[in-house]
């Protein structure tokens, strides 16, 4: 018989529409999806019948380090005892230096403790020309405190983007005339989470840079790449610079920990890239802050009028209590890719003359140091 029906897939996931009525049940292609006594999910495309073993990776959190068991699937039976084969890295003060090894913990090795690596003579990057006056800025104690324990990076950070700006101009002995589209992204040295976060703010909103990042083959770790554009300034004083003073010539140059301070909280994020390319320092935006949520981020404001004013131009609508899609046009009105996963909610410190309910402390958990290692390779 060849007259279309609809009959509902093997997986019982949804009507195919039209069939011919002789051909019966057929897979919709989808992944299965049905639970498995293991706990995980099965992953063979749509079937009848019962389910094949499960195949993927235990998952189970590793009792001697933070990784997890990635044996085979084992239902019924403890994780093996063997040296971990998750990869982890290490960086040297600057930045420059990394290096990755397997993480190695069981039983007879808990949770290991390799020596901090050392900065190199190979870390010393040539001499530029002086820096030129830049503009006067101020940081977010929060980040300067991140930068103090981070000094050698920071001077990385600020030798990379100098050199990148002079190029630009071509003013360091590169071919002069370079125009916008000839400044390609720079690739940074993979970094963990609290330096990645220190890179991108501090290239963003304080040099004026375009950055971009994604998560690197090591848990925990990023790849940063940067990119001077036309607005790209120097900023004055450089971070480093404060972060290397103490006393009355510091507190000029610092303003308030991001905590309290208006902000838009955005949901269905990939990276924080997305969020400074929807609001710039221009907005009044101080800062961006991953949240409690996969894929959130909160991004500070210094008024609320300023947050009110951004909510209107990403969503066309007024403020409320509910998350709201990011409209397909970014703040300069370029085409936003995430614009339909996107969205976005403004909250405030103080509305209506009370105070709100607290929101979610931002994460700042990666920001402590783990361990103090020499500056520069001559301390070894």
């Amino acid at each position: 018989c060849y007259e279309p029906v609809d009959r509902l897939c093997l997986g019982g996931h949804m009507y195919m529409k039209n069939k011919p009525c002789h051909v019966g049940s057929i897979s919709c292609g989808q992944p299965c999806g049905k639970q498995l006594a293991c706990g995980h999910s099965c992953s063979s495309q749509c079937h009848a019948g019962e389910c094949k073993d499960c195949t993927k990776p235990c998952g189970a959190r590793r009792v001697h380090c933070s990784h997890t068991c990635q044996a085979p699937c084992h239902p019924g039976s403890e994780c093996e005892d063997t040296p971990c084969r998750c990869k982890v890295k290490q960086a040297c003060p600057c930045g420059q230096r990394v290096e990755e090894r397997s993480c190695g913990a069981y039983s007879d090795l808990r949770r290991p403790q390799w020596p901090a690596l050392r900065c190199l003579p190979s870390c010393e990057r040539p001499s530029l020309p002086p820096f030129p006056e830049g503009e006067p800025v101020k940081y977010t104690a929060d980040l300067f405190q991140l930068a103090s324990q981070h000094r050698r990076y920071v001077q990385m950070l600020e030798e990379t983007f100098a050199a990148a700006i002079l190029s630009r101009k071509g003013t360091d002995g590169s071919a002069p005339g370079r125009t916008p589209a000839a400044s390609q992204l720079q690739a940074l040295p993979s970094c963990e989470s609290s330096r990645r976060l220190l890179a991108v703010e501090y290239a963003r909103l304080h040099w004026r840079f375009k950055t971009s990042s994604k998560s690197d083959a090591v848990e925990g770790w990023w790849q940063v790449s940067v990119a001077a554009t036309a607005s790209s300034r120097f900023p004055r004083p450089l971070l480093s610079e404060i972060a290397s003073s103490s006393g009355s010539s510091v507190s000029g140059h610092i303003s308030m920990a991001l905590s309290s301070q208006p902000c838009l909280r955005f949901v269905g994020l990939k990276s924080l890239d997305e969020v400074y390319d929807l609001v710039s320092a221009a907005d009044g935006l101080l800062g961006v802050r991953s949240s409690d949520g996969h894929g959130e981020a909160v991004a500070f404001v210094e008024r609320g009028a300023l947050g009110a004013n951004l909510f209107r131009r990403l969503t066309g609508q007024e403020p409320g209590a509910d998350l709201v899609a990011v409209r397909s046009h970014s703040a300069w009105g370029q085409p936003s890719p995430g614009a339909t996963r996107l969205r976005v909610k403004l909250e405030q410190t103080l509305t209506s003359g009370s105070r709100t309910a607290p929101r979610p402390k931002p994460q700042l958990d990666a920001w402590e140091s783990k361990e103090e290692v020499p500056d520069t390779w001559e301390d070894m």
